[in-house]
């Protein structure tokens, strides 16, 4: 995986629109840009399930970085 990007495990992908609204673990919700999703991703569209793979400044930005 590139450097520049970011796992975070344990992501529910629960709407979509212009973003894709993700529950994260702690059940918090960040709207995540679809074309900034990593295509190794498995959290992609609403109903999935597992790791979200996220350039690292988008992780940033939604406070994910520490994840």
């Amino acid at each position: 995986m590139a450097p520049d990007l970011v796992r975070v495990p344990d992501v529910r992908a629960v709407s979509d629109g212009l973003v894709l609204i993700c529950e994260l673990p702690d059940k918090r919700r960040v709207g995540v840009p679809r074309l900034m999703i990593d295509l190794d991703s498995e959290v992609q569209q609403p109903g999935d399930y597992g790791t979200l793979v996220i350039p690292r400044r988008l992780a940033r930005d939604l406070g994910l970085d520490g994840q």
